[in-house]
């Protein structure tokens, strides 16, 4: 009997998360997106923030962010790389940047992200996922919040270090 118990246990969480997860795939549009964004750096070891604007877009399991203010840069982000604008065209960056997880942020790809977070989803104004991590990448960030109505409009990463990178998104097509 407590076998039978634990067993309808597990299957109704699980299913209760994979029920949060269809209703929140539901919700967003991540196809062919655009519009503004504002990055907000907030620095232990500086008494102001620091602030980013310019536009971005996802299409194809693609992000670019084209950067206006304070300065002109523009990145691309793919399966295959991170990449920066330059001389007319895109080229690819050296770094260690996990381009999968990225996109995977991004685009709320449980499948992807389970590999590397525990996470909690609630809907409350629209919805908000709170990503834990887990393993090597929790060395980087303490927590991930993501949140938003019909598209990603926030995403806040906590680094370990205290430092904190404050996404907004909005004008969002």
């Amino acid at each position: 009997m407590k076998k039978l118990f634990l067993a309808l246990f597990f299957v109704v969480l699980t299913s209760g998360f994979g029920c949060d997860e269809a209703r929140l795939k539901e919700m967003i549009k991540f196809t062919q997106v655009s519009g503004d964004f504002n990055q907000t750096k907030i620095l232990k070891s500086f008494k102001n923030p620091l602030i980013s604007k310019g536009v971005f877009k996802i299409y194809d399991n693609i992000f670019e962010q084209n950067t206006t203010t304070p300065f002109k840069a523009s990145i691309k982000v793919d399966k295959s790389g991170v990449f920066e604008y330059k001389n007319g065209k895109f080229v690819k960056i050296n770094s260690n940047f996990n381009e999968e997880l990225f996109l995977a942020i991004f685009t709320l790809d449980f499948e992807k992200l389970k590999r590397n977070f525990n996470y909690e989803i609630s809907f409350d104004d629209g919805w908000n996922v709170a990503l834990k991590p887990v393993g090597i990448i929790s060395k980087v960030f303490s927590k991930i919040e993501i949140s938003g109505k019909q598209y990603v409009e926030k995403i806040v990463l906590n680094e370990t270090n205290g430092d904190k990178t404050i996404y907004n998104f909005f004008n969002i097509k």
